[in-house]
């Protein structure tokens, strides 16, 4: 008697998990699951529908069953994506959080294109971004510290540490060929400015800026302005 009433006993409670285990996999694949809100956070240049379709998440996504980090990867094969995270509230929330890259130059050619900091370019530049973006004319050698790899690299960090407002100010960033690469802005107006290396790059831009505010105050033009010093900044007016 013992034997048979175990052994009902055991097929009893497999029976049980076996049909908890289908009431769960039919809950979790059911409408209450479906995504009925995604939040989205980190959007600058892309809008928030635009993330979303760039992650592929649709109306029938199901937020249980959803693979978060496939949806991140979507989302980081898109240029403007540096980094994705994707996270969810049960039953029907995605949050997505992105870090976006921001474009700081233009690239010459025969197709001119929009680049960010580190290099990746985010797409063909628009008038606009010719009009409020620097040109990156790096030049260089093929290999080595002159190499224009290197040259173009440095000249994106000078005027990515430059505001906006002042960035859209300048039409060209180079780099001259002595044997210490130096950063030369051309502004706008025709002023030259002496930027010199990435080296206080952040403090160089806001003494940069200052000195443009106070030229515009004062009305002042400006042939050259060197900031490789930021600490004793000077300024050469124009004749």
């Amino acid at each position: 008697m013992g034997e048979p009433s175990r052994f009902r006993g055991w097929a009893l409670a497999g029976a049980m998990t076996l049909f908890l285990g289908v009431c769960a996999l039919w809950a979790t694949h059911s409408a209450a699951f479906r995504v009925r809100s995604v939040s989205v956070a980190g959007e600058h240049h892309l809008t928030a529908a635009q993330i979303q379709s760039l992650a592929g998440v649709t109306a029938d996504t199901n937020v249980f069953w959803a693979n978060r980090g496939a949806l991140a990867g979507r989302l980081e094969k898109s240029p403007w994506v540096a980094s994705a995270v994707v996270s969810r509230s049960l039953p029907s929330t995605l949050h997505i959080t992105v870090r976006e890259r921001t474009a700081v130059g233009v690239l010459p050619g025969k197709q001119k294109q929009v680049v960010a900091v580190d290099g990746v370019v985010l797409e063909p530049a628009s008038p606009h971004a010719v009009a409020t973006l620097p040109l990156v004319v790096a030049g260089g050698h093929a290999t080595g510290p002159q190499s224009a790899v290197a040259r173009t690299t440095l000249a994106l960090r000078a005027v990515a540490a430059l505001t906006p407002g002042v960035r859209a100010q300048v039409a060209s960033v180079s780099v001259g060929r002595g044997p210490v690469p130096s950063v030369v802005l051309k502004m706008r107006g025709g002023t030259v400015v002496q930027f010199g290396d990435d080296a206080q790059a952040a403090q160089k831009a806001r003494v940069l800026g200052a000195m443009l505010a106070w030229m515009r105050h004062h009305a002042v033009r400006a042939s050259t302005i060197d900031v490789e010093s930021p600490g004793s900044p000077s300024l050469l007016r124009a004749s």
